[in-house]
């Protein structure tokens, strides 16, 4: 883990990046994260070159970026260009002057190099992926195998959607034809039936987004996003086959791909038809977070990405850290059973309890659930996402069948709702007990004895009970569909 500021500059055949994260570590913060669309890669099949004003308008790019760098005291900076540069004629003169400009070494990365990046990418923001990364950049496909936290194998292709533009005259099918024909030379696809598709890459990404503006999604977050083949499949038929004013139209797509958009649906749909996947997942992460991912320690990278970002969080804003893992320990005797992942959310929870304590009271379970829903971290499924926030209502005391919680309960089994609620009403009783103060709790204790839910209060170190105590642990038992009882020693 590093201190100080981690950048990275990504120079792409449609667009130039930087992101740079707060710190070098297994769920980095952003701080700063802009795209400047430069279409370097835009003609390279006709002409075999860089294009003219991209290519200036991309070193003005990377000089404004490394003022930006430098202005945010980063030091630990990487700079990687992709298919456009590694391709071009006039690729090595480019990448002399946007070492110039950013005084930098550039790295100049080779398609199987992408590839792995991209696959690393995917598995820092979910490292139980199980299937096929596609990543289409403006230039090229790159596709690797993703599984038990490692890669296997991959191909590249040039296949980007501006690639795609050029070498077919701007016309849909005949690129469609194009991207079938060196598909098919890939004798392994057939061997992702059944399985995932997680799409990386600006054009992907925005087909994810059309697509839940299509299902009405309630949550507005790409990473994760998940969504059958069928469906994605006839999206994609349909995109390809309007022109610029009915894409302008379109819920979800962005301006800057009205153009580019047929061709990524073109690509996506052949790859599905070809691959046999079953689920398509939209992934935020990529190249960039590849690059990150593999500047981390073996140990850094094997680490829970979603319980690592928890941690963090508890010991920004709680108001005593040391609390979190008393609670876990505390409540486990009422979850005994449940599954591994629920348990693991519960522990997430635990960390996540005091993030709401600066709100104004009123508003504190409201903001609290809205904070959680929408976190920023790696690790995180749409569902999680929504379990983990109902279950910080619950404990801010929010009754979570209100009409503000309807985003999360749509994304849950009503069973998996009820788990949620008795993990928050369970911290919601403990900080009752504890005030927050670490070191109270462990001289308490809940236990599930003959369907009764017991509260064991040791008197010599003066906890009490009283009125609210009761009322709380009436509400968890209630949840649990259980009696309770208070006893003292």
């Amino acid at each position: 883990m590093s201190a100080g500021p981690f950048g990275v500059m990504d120079i792409g055949s449609n667009s130039v990046r930087l992101v740079i994260f707060e710190r070098l570590s297994r769920n980095p913060w952003p701080l700063f994260n802009e795209k400047i669309v430069c279409g370097i890669g835009r003609d390279i099949v006709s002409s075999g070159k860089l294009h003219k004003e991209g290519t200036e308008r991309a070193l003005e790019a990377l000089r404004r970026f490394r003022t930006l760098a430098d202005g945010m005291n980063v030091t630990n900076l990487h700079v990687v260009a992709t298919a456009a540069v590694r391709d071009a004629k006039n690729g090595s003169s480019f990448t002399e002057k946007a070492e110039q400009a950013i005084g930098e070494k550039l790295r100049v990365l080779t398609g199987e190099q992408e590839a792995q990046l991209a696959g690393r990418g995917v598995l820092f923001g979910r490292p139980d992926a199980d299937g096929l990364v596609g990543d289409l950049g403006g230039g090229s496909l790159e596709l690797v195998e993703v599984k038990d936290g490692k890669l296997g194998q991959g191909a590249t292709f040039p296949l980007g959607p501006l690639r795609l533009m050029d070498a077919s005259g701007s016309k849909v099918k005949t690129a469609q034809d194009i991207v079938t024909k060196e598909l098919k030379k890939v004798d392994w696809l057939h061997e992702f039936k059944g399985r995932s598709l997680y799409l990386v890459g600006g054009s992907w990404r925005n087909f994810s987004s059309v697509m839940m503006a299509q299902e009405e999604h309630p949550l507005r977050i790409v990473h994760n996003y998940e969504f059958s083949a069928d469906k994605a499949q006839s999206l994609a038929v349909k995109l390809k086959q309007m022109n610029a004013g009915e894409l302008r139209q379109t819920k979800g797509i962005s301006s800057r791909r009205v153009d580019t958009m047929p061709y990524g649906a073109a690509a996506l749909e052949c790859l599905i038809r070809i691959t046999g996947v079953n689920v398509v997942v939209g992934s935020a992460y990529g190249v960039r977070e590849g690059v990150l991912f593999e500047a981390l320690s073996e140990s850094e990278q094997e680490a829970d990405p979603l319980l690592s970002a928890a941690a963090e969080l508890n010991v920004q804003l709680a108001r005593s850290p040391g609390h979190a893992p008393e609670l876990f320990r505390w409540a486990e005797p009422l979850f005994e059973g449940w599954p591994s992942e629920l348990t693991r959310f519960e522990q997430v929870v635990c960390y996540l309890s005091d993030i709401g304590w600066r709100y104004h009271p009123d508003y504190r379970a409201g903001r609290a659930f809205e904070r959680v829903l929408t976190m920023p971290v790696a690790g995180l499924t749409h569902q999680a996402r929504a379990f983990l926030a109902l279950a910080i209502a619950a404990r801010y005391g929010a009754t979570i069948e209100d009409s503000q919680f309807k985003s999360a309960r749509r994304l849950l089994e009503d069973e998996i709702i009820k788990k949620a609620e008795a993990v928050g009403l369970a911290l919601r009783l403990a900080y009752q007990v504890s005030g927050a103060v670490a070191g109270l709790l462990p001289h308490s204790s809940l236990k599930i004895k003959k369907k009764v839910l017991v509260l064991k209060l040791d008197n010599s170190q003066g906890l009490l009970a009283g009125e609210i105590v009761e009322k709380r642990l009436q509400a968890l038992a209630n949840a649990l569909d259980l009696e309770s009882r208070i006893d003292f020693s």
